[in-house]
């Protein structure tokens, strides 16, 4: 039978592998086109593979639960205050067609 931490590793695994292509993608797009809501949701994606990783750490108690979750807070604000300000610089750069 198998135990749920093989079960997690192994989700966290698919998970790491099916975001990496779709980081790439973004990536890519923020590249060519400078857009900083692309960085954003780049940064984002990284947010969700530092989870799955940090995940794993933690159910194979390889590192402190608090240092994980301490990490991971102080990484969501951080990205989430980019987010922001890249929403702000998309509007003043790429104005929104629907607008107007």
């Amino acid at each position: 039978m198998i135990d749920v931490t093989t079960v997690y590793l192994i989700l966290a695994i698919a998970s790491v592998l099916l975001w990496l292509p779709i980081l790439c993608r973004f990536y890519v797009s923020w590249s060519s086109r400078r857009n900083p809501i692309s960085l954003a949701i780049c940064a984002m994606i990284l947010m969700l593979i530092w989870v799955a990783i940090a995940g794993t750490w933690v159910v194979s108690q390889t590192i402190d639960a608090r240092t994980v979750m301490f990490v991971s807070t102080a990484l969501s604000t951080a990205f989430a205050a980019y987010a922001h300000v890249a929403f702000y610089w998309a509007k003043k750069r790429f104005p929104d067609r629907r607008d107007s």
